[in-house]
């Protein structure tokens, strides 16, 4: 099993290719299987963040074609280890099975922005993830049986096209190292791990050490035993008085002499190393050891890069629904103080209509009372109070329709108003017409009748013309 990882630009690009192959080869949808992700979402997120490559493309490859339940199971433990740190939240990904050839495998796409922090998710720099990527690369095949991809087919030491072959087995027929020059270095190089491979074949080396003793005795200086992990090799560094070189070589490596004498002189033989040299058991235990305190390490850098970050979204987070919890609050004391209003104006039209109903029967009362005087009249201001009760009663039924239709009650109220203010004025004035006919015949009815003053003018003159005789009577 082999964890290959790359960073992509065109995220379009990516999708089409997983999902239909190339314009000369299109895929067959049948040996195709997403697993998980929305694709469109993952296009999407990778165009429109910052980075000039916007997302990690990986490929999961597994030799021959293993069961889908068990490259399942290897998938869920590769998510687990390599995203140590992350929360779900916190990243995108896009994975899809591909058995369309001969070997099956996974690709997977993760854009590069942490969705929670909005920053880059820097999920893998080769220089220093490469160790704990190669441990998870191991872990999961050796767990679930898969090979090593990087450990087939190694070699004990790297062949070249020419061989070149001087022994040394004294001082006398030693050669000095010349470190000067790089084809130099190349000619050093096969001549310390020729001596090397003798020695080891005659079993004059059973450690690490004894190669030590055994360079320093032929004139080089031993700086160091390491291992490239980037490009996966041992070696030794030495250096004499011309400068210093690495030389390459499997059995510069201390896990080669946890191999019986005869598995590494086999080795040597077939240059081909042999890696069942551990139980498999206790292989993936130290593995799984190694890889957990990668992980430890690799958590405490996550926390260490994303800590402020994730401190302001969470605070801006908090801040997003305390801000929804207010506007929630607000909207239902709103809603309550619209209840109570409807309540308030229900109840409110209800004892109006009930005081008008009792101001219609006061006025039919009165009406009655008076019918009487108002015989004529009585009548047509007792059709026009029933009209008006019938109108109270119609617009009290309608109270329950009011309840359904809150929105149009003011208007209909206000409209009620008009009319009711149009039956007051109109039965005011019908009253005061009565009255005022009332007041007129009564007045007419009681002022006293007096008789006409007699013409007495005729009188005046009579009298006037008798004493006028009177005197002339006199003389």
């Amino acid at each position: 099993m082999i964890i290959s990882i790359n960073s992509g630009s065109n995220a379009k690009g990516w999708s089409y290719y997983v999902t239909n192959g190339t314009k000369a080869k299109l895929r067959n949808k049948d040996l195709i299987e997403v697993i998980e992700g929305d694709f469109e979402l993952g296009d999407y997120l990778c165009d429109n963040n910052k980075y000039q490559d916007s997302y990690y493309s990986l490929v999961l490859g597994f030799q021959g074609k293993p069961n889908r339940e068990i490259l399942l199971q290897a998938y869920d433990d590769f998510k687990k280890h390599f995203f140590v740190g992350l929360n779900e939240d916190e990243y995108h990904i896009d994975s899809i099975f591909h058995f369309d050839t001969d070997d099956s495998h996974i690709h997977i796409r993760i854009p590069k922005q942490n969705l929670l922090t909005n920053t880059h998710l820097q999920l893998y720099y080769d220089k220093i993830d490469r160790p704990r990527k190669e441990l998870i690369q191991d872990y999961i095949s050796l767990k679930y049986g898969f090979e090593i991809a990087r450990e087939t087919n190694r070699e004990i030491i790297k062949e070249q096209s020419y061989e070149i072959v001087n022994k040394w087995r004294d001082g006398e027929n030693r050669i000095s190292f010349d470190f000067s020059k790089k084809n130099l270095k190349k000619e050093a190089e096969q001549q310390v791990n020729s001596y090397i491979k003798e020695q080891l074949m005659s079993g004059h080396i059973d450690k690490l050490d004894d190669i030590k003793t055994i360079l320093e005795e032929i004139g080089l200086n031993v700086e160091r035993f390491g291992k490239d992990i980037k490009k996966d090799f041992s070696y030794v560094t030495v250096s004499n008085e011309t400068g210093k070189m690495r030389v390459k070589g499997e059995f510069y490596n201390e896990d080669f002499f946890k191999c019986t004498q005869e598995d590494r002189k086999q080795q040597i033989e077939t240059n081909k190393k042999s890696f069942e040299t551990v139980d498999k058991d206790i292989r993936l235990k130290e593995v799984e050891n190694k890889l957990r305190k990668e992980n430890e390490k690799r958590f405490e850098v996550v926390k260490k890069l994303f800590n402020k970050s994730r401190k302001k979204a969470s605070y801006e987070f908090e801040k997003i629904i305390e801000e929804n919890e207010k506007d929630k609050e607000q909207e239902d004391d709103t809603a309550r103080t619209v209840n109570e209003r409807d309540r308030t104006s229900r109840t409110e039209t209800i004892e109006f209509f009930r005081s008008l109903r009792e101001t219609a029967d006061s006025l039919r009362k009165e009406s009655i009372s008076n019918s009487t005087k108002l015989s004529e009249s009585h009548e047509q201001a007792s059709r026009r109070i029933r009209s008006i009760t019938k109108e109270s009663e119609i617009n009290f039924q309608q109270i329950g329709k009011y309840e359904q239709q809150i929105s149009r009650f003011t208007n209909l109220r206000r409209e009620f108003g008009r009319k009711l203010n149009s039956y007051i004025s109109t039965a005011r004035e019908y009253f005061l017409n009565i009255y005022n006919n009332l007041k007129e015949k009564f007045t007419s009815e009681s002022k006293p009748q007096l008789e006409p003053i007699p013409d007495t003018s005729h009188l005046e003159e009579s009298s006037n013309q008798n004493n006028t005789k009177r005197k002339f009577r006199k003389k």
